[in-house]
């Protein structure tokens, strides 16, 4: 909603522990140029995501500018404890601004595409004070320049108007799983067309492990047949369609370059700093 350019697929590194930094490499050998993570080691490794971006940067594979790199604020309660980027006893900013600058080391640059908000403090319809204290100072980063998009993840539709209600900058990316079952959407329903009438670029995850039985299905099956598509494919196809923004994580490199196939043209290109 800001002109910075996405590209249509993000590479997901969670829950890859040892092998995330071999597998983050096999994502942008294969073609990704959008990587998510969140410093959070409790489901990220993002030290090793760095690591492998900053080498195969240092090996000229890859330049910077080239890439889209998404990670995450994450909430005290969704770390294991001691293993916090930041000092948990101090104020929410300090913890906010800790992580980042922590985050800003692992990939050795001076800027992060897109930094979001992991998730509310607190399950449930509000968007508490914590959580406000967060988003004040993702506005802050992004007006110094130091990120070019701030946004949300994990929110349900009634949060989400509450952002948007009372925000200084108005969110640029919301992350969420995605449910076929409520019309591609998150699990209760409402918050891509909130997306879609702000402007607000919708990231969809789990679109995969979250609709299994409906990529099973007969006619789902059919369709995809029709299309020489896999029925994953088919469901990449449909939602990029829709305007998402996708999360894969395969491991597999025959995986990696199905998902890419879906993708035709110069359009799959991760705008630099200017973008």
């Amino acid at each position: 909603s800001n002109g910075v350019v996405m590209p249509p697929y993000l590479y997901g590194t969670a829950w890859k522990e040892g092998r995330t930094a071999e597998h983050v490499k096999m994502a942008i050998g294969a073609g990704f140029r959008g990587i998510d993570t969140a410093n959070q080691r409790r489901h990220y490794n993002e030290v090793l995501v760095g690591k492998a971006v900053q080498e195969l940067i240092a090996a000229g594979f890859v330049r910077r500018e080239e890439l889209f790199i998404q990670t995450k604020f994450t909430h005290g309660r969704g770390h294991t404890p001691g293993q916090e980027p930041f000092d948990p006893d101090a104020p929410i900013r300090e913890q906010v601004m800790a992580s980042f600058e922590s985050s800003l080391g692992h990939f050795n640059t001076d800027y992060i595409d897109s930094y979001i908000l992991h998730g509310p403090k607190v399950h449930g319809k509000v968007f508490g004070p914590e959580d406000w204290e967060v988003y004040r100072a993702l506005e802050a980063l992004y007006d110094a320049g130091k990120v070019r998009v701030i946004g949300l993840s994990n929110v349900n539709a009634e949060q989400l108007q509450q952002v948007l209600d009372r925000c200084r900058i108005r969110p640029h990316v919301l992350q969420i799983r995605t449910f076929g079952n409520t019309g591609w959407d998150d699990k209760i329903g409402g918050v891509r067309a909130l997306c879609d009438a702000h402007g607000i670029r919708y990231e969809g995850y789990s679109v995969l492990t979250a609709n299994r039985k409906l990529l099973q299905h007969a006619t789902w099956q059919s369709v995809a047949r029709a299309r020489d598509d896999t029925a994953e494919q088919l469901a990449f196809r449909f939602s990029l369609q829709l305007g998402m923004v996708l999360l894969t994580g395969t491991t597999s490199k025959s995986h990696a370059a199905l998902d890419l196939n879906v993708v035709h043209g110069p359009q799959y290109q991760a705008a630099g700093p200017s973008g």
